[in-house]
This record gives structure tokens, sequence and C-alpha cells, in this order.
């Protein structure tokens, strides 16, 4: 969970090991590619999907379409997250923003996004089914 895009360097350094740490594509290949990771979620959607669907990748992989077919459960917003039954143990990637998350402070002005406790919280509920 991170409140930053999930290829921020720091947040990746956990599934991704690119030579250069700004290789935002590469970082978000490796997240799909490694299939180390159960549950992620934050920000940077648009580093998942190809720039003919609106994204910023342009190898033209739909990384979020291919997590899908991985077993994933796609969620982009706080009801849908909420929405996941905790007996099913899914395997989770919760992309709520194209860029950072909002601030705590923030989270009403950005609409349906989870805040980190609301994350953290899910993700440990759905964890310890």
């Amino acid at each position: 969970m991170t409140d930053t895009k999930l290829t921020d360097p720091t947040s990746a350094a956990f599934y991704a090991h690119p030579v250069e740490p700004n290789d935002i594509e590469k970082i978000a290949a490796e997240f799909v590619d490694g299939g180390k990771i159960d549950i992620a979620m934050g920000g940077g959607a648009s580093q998942f999907l190809p720039a003919t669907k609106g994204g910023e990748r342009q190898d033209r992989r739909d990384l979020l379409l291919e997590l899908r077919g991985n077993g994933f459960d796609i969620v982009h917003t706080r009801a849908e997250l909420e929405a996941i039954p905790a007996w099913r143990r899914p395997k989770l990637f919760g992309a709520f923003n194209d860029a950072e998350l909002a601030f705590a402070n923030q989270v009403e002005e950005r609409g349906q996004q989870p805040n980190l406790s609301d994350m953290v919280r899910r993700a440990i509920q759905l964890l310890q089914y």
C-alpha cells in the first residue's frame, strides 16, 4: 500500500529492480511479470495502461488486462475495494488514481479514492481470512 504511484522507486523496491530507477515502464512490467505480490494498492494507474487506452505505456502492453488474466481483481474506487468478499482471498490490484493519491485532508475532494488507512485495513481483512 502506498499513497504515491505503485511504480515510484521507493514502493517498487519490493518487487522491481530496474537498472534505471526511473524506468517506469520496466517497473510496472516487473510487477506483472514477477508474480510476487498478492495485494497492491496505490496510484499510478496510467503507467499500467497503453497510450491507446489513455495510459502512458509506449510498448502497447495493457498490464491491467494482464493482471486480470493472472487472477487479480482490479479496483478503482473505495466502494469497489470494500465490495470484495474477504472469504475469496483475492489477488488484488487497486489503482485509484493516474498520479499520486490525495493527502488525507484532500480525499473528500478527490471523490471515491480510499485513503491509506482504508487500504491497510482492507488488506489486513483480506489477508487474515
